[in-house]
């Protein structure tokens, strides 16, 4: 008893510790002065530096007396002001740490005398996404103030520059600077800009629970994969049963009721909603991938979508057709800002939501319905696919349903649908756009290899190319109007360079490893050439394989090879792709539950949610910074590289274990005693009471053929 006492005593000392630094936040008083000597009176002639600031090394600073006799006098200075004067072309300065709190005003300013300047220079705040401080690339005739305000996302210190030449542009000049201030104020005149300052470096993990975020869910992640794992292969030895209960009474019915097939669906679809729909609702504005899906339906709904394309080319033609629709919607309901956020984030979740209900329905007709129940609650509480819907909030989810939907009607062997659902999946992602062989390949082998569907399978693909064509044609009508009547495939294969313009900037990728995760796509064919070559030599594999053993589940298992490949192989590979694989990943193992390719593929699933939890936090996401854009890694971040070559070595693990499950048909299911995936022998087993040998063979399901 005493133990217990002592505990909770302990817990609350801990709990009130916790509260007590949290109310320690260092906040200053407004209008009260935050730079340190920023008028350079406190100056040591023998160390030649003003006190509170530092010098860069190789700077040259001339620390100049306001002499009241001189031409260069000027009351509103005091008795020091400072000159940079470089003799070569560098980037020079002093500098200052101050703290910031989040998400409040203030007002920079100082007095600036420029004579000449190469570049520009000024006082700004070092390593800030948009320029945030007062510069000048003109001369000024005499002293001059000037002031720039600014909110800031950030909670902690950063470091303010006085310089000639910047971070990015080296520079030289005559430039004198004084008064240097920082203040905190209650808000900006209404005739002031006000600029927000986000950080290029990320924001402190610490602030806000992001590392409690990213790690206790990291966590969750494994540990939802390994007691997945055990419930998976305990139902498949019958070792774990939910069967409803066989009475006859009111109350038994009751309890059929409660645990039949229907409810568990009920029940699983529900923990999906109440996830997806709070992490919506706890981010529903104040961060950039919202407000740029916003911008987005407001922008359509007043310009129109005609022509979109001629100055845009990252969103593909369903997402800007959709945004557009509830754009109009909005507007019709004079809709405030977080009902639009909210609004334009509903479509992700119901297409979640729906890949939930079809990895249910899928496993309820390949296996049984305990094994439905566990990969429906293995989708909807996985972090990395509640996150990438949700909370990061990523449009081709929308893609990523018609994906699936596709792999469900290849494995029916309904051809129309197949060509329909990829159709739909391209229309709302480029990156479906990898896939096209492979579909290309399923629909002219059905021609070939079934007569009766080949004026059924002819005139899909053709009404598939028309209608994509047609639909697609709007927004880009300027330039087909000009000639370019090819404009619409030619934007697409664009996105590929425009949208992604480094190598790898926001996903462990094999280039990250080398450090060149953050650098600029060189603009080279030979590049290009490599990249699609990649994409030929994967998508020959399937269709050498297909071609000779006609085998969709397997089709279906090598689609999502690719993708996943392609997201941690690839040049410009994104932090989109690999969730999209990893979908139809879960789909194969529903019906050839291998134990290698769950072992993998869950932690590819892991290392998914970490990158995507790890480059939210450190934009801001996590922590609650108003308006938050993502900050992609930079190309030496220990982080980006570590963990990069974890990813790729599991991609090549995984490329591995694909090919020796189709190639050599070698598969090692999670259950050894009993063959579950060769549904068509199950009621010939329990007749004959056979109790089948072991095996690692691959016996696919014949429905699945």
């Amino acid at each position: 008893m005493k133990s217990k006492k002592l505990l909770i005593i302990t817990l609350i000392a801990l709990i009130a510790l916790v509260a007590l630094v949290g109310c320690n936040s260092n906040k200053v008083d407004y209008d009260s002065e935050i730079v340190v000597n920023g008028g350079f009176e406190n100056y040591n002639s023998q160390e030649m530096i003003a006190d509170g600031w530092n010098i860069k090394s190789g700077t040259t600073v001339n620390w100049v007396r306001n002499d009241s006799q001189a031409s260069e006098y000027d009351s509103a200075l005091g008795k020091y002001y400072m000159r940079l004067n470089p003799s070569s072309s560098g980037f020079n300065y002093i500098s200052q740490k101050v703290r910031l709190e989040k998400n409040a005003i203030y007002k920079l300013s100082a007095y600036m005398k420029i004579d000449s300047v190469s570049s520009s220079a000024g006082v700004f705040i070092s390593g800030a996404v948009d320029t945030v401080g007062v510069i000048s690339s003109i001369t000024t005739d005499g002293w001059s103030q000037v002031s720039q305000y600014f909110t800031s996302t950030v909670s902690g210190e950063v470091e303010l520059l006085v310089a000639v030449g910047s971070e990015s542009v080296n520079g030289t000049g005559n430039v004198s600077f004084d008064n240097i201030s920082l203040q905190k104020v209650e808000s900006a005149p209404e005739d002031e800009e006000l600029v927000i300052l986000r950080m290029k470096e990320g924001y402190d993990m610490a602030d806000g629970g992001s590392i409690t975020f990213v790690v206790m869910f990291t966590v969750i992640s494994a540990g939802i994969i390994v007691g997945m794992f055990f419930m998976i292969k305990s139902i498949l030895q019958n070792k774990v049963g939910m069967h409803p209960n066989d009475g006859v009474t009111g109350g038994d019915k009751f309890l059929n009721a409660m645990t039949g097939n229907t409810a568990k669906f009920i029940y699983v679809l529900l923990v999906a909603f109440v996830v997806r729909f709070i992490t919506v609702l706890a981010t529903a504005e104040g961060n950039a991938i919202t407000d740029a899906m916003v911008d987005l339906a407001k922008g359509v709904a007043d310009k129109g979508i005609l022509s979109y394309y001629s100055g845009y080319v990252y969103d593909s033609q369903g997402v800007v057709w959709l945004m557009g629709i509830l754009g109009y919607l909005g507007k019709a309901l004079n809709m405030e800002s977080v009902g639009y956020s909210i609004l334009v984030r509903m479509p992700m979740m119901i297409a979640d939501l729906t890949i939930c209900y079809m990895l249910f329905s899928c496993a309820s007709k390949y296996q049984n319905e305990r094994l439905a129940t566990t990969y429906g609650f293995i989708y909807a509480i996985l972090p990395v696919f509640f996150v990438f819907g949700s909370l990061y909030g990523s449009v081709h989810i929308i893609s990523m349903a018609f994906l699936v939907a596709m792999a469900i009607s290849m494995l029916q062997k309904k051809y129309v649908s197949t060509g329909v659902f990829y159709t739909l999946a391209l229309f709302f992602s480029n990156y479906a756009l990898i896939l096209l062989p492979v579909i290309l390949l399923y629909q002219i082998y059905a021609i070939v290899t079934d007569k009766s569907s080949i004026v059924k399978n002819a005139v899909t693909m053709a009404a598939c190319f028309a209608v994509f064509y047609l639909i697609s044609l709007p927004l880009c009508w300027s330039e087909v109007a000009k000639g370019d009547v090819l404009c619409v495939f030619s934007k697409m294969y664009a996105f590929f360079a425009s949208a992604n313009s480094k190598l790898s900037d926001n996903a462990f990728n094999l280039y990250a490893i080398f450090a060149a995760g953050g650098k600029i796509r060189p603009d080279n064919l030979f590049l290009d050439i490599c990249n699609w070559l990649f994409v030929i030599a994967m998508s020959a594999y399937v269709i050498y394989h297909y071609i000779r053993t006609a085998n969709r589940l397997d089709l279906v298992l090598l689609s999502g090879v690719m993708l996943v490949a392609y997201g941690a192989i690839g040049a410009q590979g994104n932090i989109d792709v690999l969730p999209m694989g990893l979908v139809l990943i879960l789909m194969y193992l529903i019906i050839t539950p291998d134990i290698r390719l769950y072992i993998v593929g869950g932690s590819l699933a892991t290392l998914s949610f970490l990158n995507m939890a790890q480059l939210l936090s450190r934009s801001g996401f996590i922590s609650g910074v108003d308006n938050a854009s993502l900050l992609d890694f930079e190309g030496k971040n220990a982080f980006l590289i570590i963990f990069s070559i974890i990813t790729v070595l599991a991609t090549f693990y995984l490329l591995y274990v694909a090919v020796d499950m189709t190639l050599a048909s070698n598969v090692k299911l999670i259950e050894k005693e009993r063959d579950i995936s060769d549904a068509a022998n199950e009621d010939e087993r329990e007749t004959t009471d056979v109790k089948p040998q072991k095996t690692n063979s691959k016996k696919k399901a014949k429905r699945a053929r």
